[in-house]
């Protein structure tokens, strides 16, 4: 779970390189789709806050009042 969106980017692309591979077979491409969104959503995080919030108190790092709020929600 690196928080570099450099690497969540690459995971994406070779997931995708991964699915292109298995179109033949629908539950893998169903289930490496769904770990495809899973990286979408943390990107997601990573572009709007540059870490992951939720691993900011077992890190030691300050939270900001916009990642309490994200977490709130």
């Amino acid at each position: 779970h690196s928080e570099s969106p450099k690497d969540v980017k690459l995971f994406k692309k070779k997931l995708q390189l991964i699915i292109d591979e298995c179109k033949s077979n629908p539950s893998i491409t169903h289930t490496l789709t769904s770990f495809q969104q899973f990286a979408s959503d943390h990107l997601e995080l990573l572009q709007r806050f540059g870490r992951y919030p939720h691993r900011n108190t077992l890190l030691g790092r300050f939270t900001t009042q916009e990642e309490f709020d994200y977490l709130d929600d």
